[in-house]
């Protein structure tokens, strides 16, 4: 089952944001000050073993994931212009183009996918992951019109490491006038080391 968390800001007069994140209901979520840590001060977790009757070949693929994994800071594999909100990981359908026709509520649907984030290890088995979210709308020569840091906070649990993560953004720019704009995420680790910033460039059209 799926549950969603909404937060909703005024960026500038007639320019509302949504940022969707979409997670388990398991999952803990909270909102609070993100306590980023360096590579020196990343816990140790392994990966949990499955079945031993995994094929050779397939288990040693995923310890050299591990590996590369726990060397490796934040990145966003993916950032992808969507016609609508993603439903999950890898379930989206992305837009043909970054051009908006003004008028109406003017939605933007954002999704990414973060890999090399870090882990801490909670009691009972559990393990914490998560992500700040700063969000900023420049003009293109990158002039500042908006900028919200820890605009988003998520904080997330499970039995082992996941490294198939995502997050969902979904905003309205209703209001703003006519011209190009830039999109800026920046990701933050959570437990781990470093950030991860997207430059996605938009326009408002007639």
């Amino acid at each position: 089952m799926l549950g969603y968390g909404v937060k909703k800001i005024a960026l500038w007069p007639g320019l509302i944001a949504l940022v969707l994140g979409l997670f388990l209901a398991t999952t803990a979520v909270s909102v609070g000050a993100a306590g980023a840590a360096g590579a020196a001060d990343k816990p140790a977790v392994s990966l949990v073993s499955v079945n031993p009757g995994l094929v050779p070949e397939l288990a040693r693929a995923r310890q050299a994931l591990w590996r590369a994994w726990q060397k490796a800071g934040l990145a966003l594999a993916r950032v992808v212009l969507t016609s609508e909100p993603a439903r999950g990981y890898g379930r989206y359908q992305p837009r043909a183009d970054g051009r908006f026709r003004q008028g109406g509520e003017l939605v933007v649907n954002l999704y990414l996918e973060p890999v090399g984030y870090g882990f801490r290890q909670l009691p009972e088995g559990w393990l914490e992951y998560g992500y700040t979210v700063d969000l900023a709308i420049q003009d293109p020569e990158g002039l500042p019109l908006f900028s919200r840091p820890g605009f988003l906070e998520v904080r997330r649990r499970a039995r082992q490491p996941v490294l198939e993560d995502w997050l969902g953004l979904c905003f309205s720019m209703k209001g703003a006038l006519p011209g190009k704009y830039l999109v800026v995420v920046t990701v933050r680790d959570a437990v781990g080391k470093g950030q991860a910033v997207a430059k996605v460039p938009i326009e408002i059209i007639k």
